[in-house]
């Protein structure tokens, strides 16, 4: 008497399944990285909603019962909840933040400027620092030939216009009234990290520019300046240096609308 197939053992029949809710896990931990921050629900829900449907055929051509279908799909959106829950506590999403630059609440360093004049601004850069009179616009360093950038305070906050350039003098990129726009095709892209804040990085996030709107009437400039022939100076938080060479001695520079004087770091 031949004996009879033994029907399929349930763990045959939720072993595919199974594999696409790994597959969905492994997906999200795989691209998280490379999404866009601000749409990581949608990507989520996009995610999800694939996934669901492909386990709904799946269990539907193997007649799979009402139960496990149920239990399948809430699998799914459970466990892309969780992940989400997971991912944003792991790695916050930053706000999208643009428009003109917010004063944050940073004590101003001691510089050699002294104490500023009623509504006025002072701009450092490493040691160095300039004190406008004003709103401006001011342009309070200079490398070369070139303007390194302008700052103007408006009743919205601080407003940064600047040009990038190579050792060959041709402007890399440009910023208008915090916009950021690449000239020459680069790696080059803008950050807003917090609304006091403007960062240009490349794609290893190494600093070409960063401002930091550090109260209502500080700003602090750090960055790599360039302009034809002339050395690149190099500006962070405690010292300047012009090319290979470290300038020592701090400079501070008055300055308003009518009598522009800024720092001048000159070609020779």
């Amino acid at each position: 008497m031949p004996f009879a197939a033994k029907p399929p053992a349930d763990h045959d029949i939720l072993l595919r399944p199974a594999r696409i809710v790994l597959c969905a896990i492994l997906f999200v931990a795989l691209v998280w990285h490379g999404l866009w921050t601000s749409w990581r629900l949608i990507t989520l829900l996009t995610i999800a909603s694939a996934f669901s449907g492909a386990l709904f055929y799946e269990l539907a051509s193997r007649d799979a019962s009402r139960q496990w279908t149920v239990i399948g799909l809430a699998a799914i959106w459970s466990l892309c909840g969780l992940t989400w829950l997971l991912l944003n506590r792991i790695d916050p999403p930053n706000p999208d933040w643009s428009g003109a630059l917010i004063a944050a609440n940073d004590p101003a360093p001691q510089t050699p400027c002294g104490a500023l004049p009623p509504n006025g601004m002072l701009m450092l850069f490493g040691p160095d620092a300039a004190i406008a009179r004003g709103n401006g616009p001011f342009t309070p360093i200079r490398v070369g030939t070139c303007p390194a950038l302008t700052l103007e305070r408006t009743p919205d906050g601080l407003m940064v216009d600047a040009f990038g350039y190579d050792s060959d003098g041709n402007v890399v990129y440009r910023i208008a009234r915090n916009r950021f726009e690449m000239v020459i095709r680069g790696f080059l892209k803008i950050e807003r990290p917090d609304k006091s804040t403007l960062r240009i990085v490349d794609d290893v996030q190494r600093e070409t520019l960063l401002v930091r709107y550090l109260n209502r009437n500080t700003v602090s400039v750090h960055g790599t300046f360039r302009c034809g022939d002339a050395p690149a100076v190099t500006i962070s938080t405690t010292r300047v240096a012009f090319g290979n060479t470290r300038i020592a001695r701090a400079s501070c520079r008055t300055l308003d609308a009518a009598h522009p004087n800024p720092i001048h770091y000159p070609a020779d």
